[in-house]
This record gives structure tokens, sequence and C-alpha cells, in this order.
């Protein structure tokens, strides 16, 4: 059954010939949650034609993420010139929905931004041992990247103001804010 479920993702994928235009960065990203839900690692005990199956949508998902990667480069590219306000971070709809996992049908407050902020800033891991929080710790979780773009169009931010990040994480606020609007001054 779920075989049969990916054979059938992998045939709808490969042909839509548009999922490798650059301009399709949201509907890759979709068919990339969609193949992910699949959990692409095959395991040694499993049947040859699936074993085939599994590595026919490994090879697709490289092929996405290979598009997805030239855009990630071609917005970073864009934002050292000092053209991040007009890149597709500039131009992305912002009204993005909020994302079901494919499975489990749950409800994730992630988005393609999210991914697009990830893909195009690429924080490195610091491979800092982790610390376990004490009761007086907060978890750390990043805000939804729509979130971060509705606040940054609602406040019209110019040369003149200044955004204060208090608590600032990443610095994904500060980050686009900075981008999206050259001149303006920003403090995490």
């Amino acid at each position: 059954m779920m075989m049969t479920a990916l054979q059938r993702l992998i045939e709808e994928l490969e042909g839509d010939a548009s999922l490798h235009e650059p301009n399709k960065l949201r509907q890759r990203i979709e068919a990339l949650d969609r193949l992910d839900a699949f959990n692409l690692e095959v395991s040694p005990l499993v049947a040859a034609t699936a074993a085939a199956t599994y590595h026919c949508a490994k090879a697709l998902q490289a092929k996405l993420e290979a598009a997805n990667l030239e855009v990630y480069e071609a917005i970073r590219r864009d934002i050292r010139q000092g053209d991040g306000s007009t890149s597709c971070f500039g131009g992305c709809p912002r009204q993005a929905q909020v994302r079901t996992c494919p499975v489990s049908r749950t409800v994730r407050d992630t988005d393609y931004l999210d991914e697009l902020i990830v893909g195009v800033l690429r924080f490195e891991e610091t491979g800092a041992a982790i610390v376990q929080p004490t009761t007086e710790m907060v978890f750390y979780q990043s805000t939804p990247a729509r979130h971060i773009f509705d606040l940054i169009d609602r406040t019209a931010l110019n040369e003149h103001d200044v955004l204060v990040d208090l608590g600032s994480g990443l610095g994904h606020v500060p980050l686009l804010a900075s981008i999206l609007h050259k001149g303006s001054q920003h403090r995490s």
C-alpha cells in the first residue's frame, strides 16, 4: 500500500516538468515534504523492487533539492549586491499556508517561507554540546517566517527607524528586516 503510494507520487512529481523551474520553489518544497513523509532510508531487509522505488525517490529528492540550492544561491547573490528587497525575499507571497504533515495529518507551524529562510541564511551547526534546559530555561523555537514577514510589512521600516529584537535567537528578524529594507538600523 505504502509502496504504491510512493510510486504514484514519484510518477506525479516526475510528470510535472514545471517543478524544475526556478520560480516553483514553493511547489518543490511541498513536493519534498511529501517525499519526506515516506522516510526514504532504505533498510537492507527491503525487497529489491521496493529498494529500487526508494532509490528512484531519493534521486528525485536530490534533483529537487539541487534546484532549490540554485534559487537560494541566487538570492544570496542578490543580498550581497544589496538587492535583497528585490530578490525572492521581496517578491515571495507572504500569506503562506500552515503545512499539514501528509502522513499524520498533524498541523505544523512552519511553511515554505521557513524553508526559504533556512536555505538562504544557512546557519552552520556550532558543534557545541546541547545544554539540558533547567527549570528556569525556556525552550527555543524560532518565530515562523510568515510572522516575521508580516511584522516587517506592517511596520514599514525606513532609514530613520531602529528595530530592536530582544531575545533575537538566531537573528532572523533583524537579518530579514535589514535585507528587505535598505538603510534601516537593527539591534539584536
